[in-house]
C-alpha cells in the first residue's frame, strides 16, 4: 500500500509518500528489465501489475502487460487490459490512450504477432 495510508493525513506525508512511490516504481522497472532478460514472464507480469496498482494512470504499465500477455498468446487478457486502460483514461481525463497503446491494440486485433513477439521476445520464447 501507500506510505502510512491508514494514518491521519499530515502535510509532511504527501511529499514523502510520493518520493517513496517514485523510488519503488524505479526499482520495479529495474526488476522488470532483469526478469525480462531471464525470460521470467510470469514474474514480469506480476511486476507490471504491481506498478499499475501504484500508478494506475501510467500507460507504460498497461502496454507492458498487453505486450507480455499477447506474446504468451493471451489475447483476450491483453485486450481486456487495453479496455481497462481506455476506461480509466476516459473517466479520469476524458482522453483516449496514446498512439503507442492504440497501436498495440491494433496489432492484437489484426493478428500481427510477429511485431508483438519482437516487443516481448523473451516471453514469446517461453511460450513457444
Amino acid at each position: 500500500g501507500l506510505f502510512m495510508e491508514k494514518e491521519p493525513q499530515l502535510g509532511w506525508m504527501l511529499p514523502q509518500r510520493e518520493r517513496l512511490q517514485i523510488k519503488l516504481l524505479r526499482i520495479i522497472k529495474q526488476l522488470i528489465s532483469f526478469f525480462s532478460s531471464k525470460g521470467r514472464c510470469k514474474r514480469v507480469i506480476a511486476l507490471y501489475e504491481k506498478a499499475r496498482e501504484l500508478d494506475p494512470l501510467s500507460e507504460e504499465y498497461y502496454r507492458g502487460l498487453i505486450r507480455c500477455h499477447a506474446a504468451l498468446g493471451n489475447d483476450g487478457e491483453a485486450l481486456a487490459i487495453y479496455e481497462s486502460c481506455q476506461s480509466i483514461l476516459s473517466a479520469t481525463f476524458d482522453i483516449k490512450p496514446s498512439d503507442k497503446t492504440r497501436q498495440l491494440y491494433k496489432q492484437i486485433k489484426t493478428g500481427d504477432k510477429e511485431q508483438l513477439k519482437r516487443a516481448c521476445e523473451h516471453c514469446a520464447h517461453a511460450a513457444g
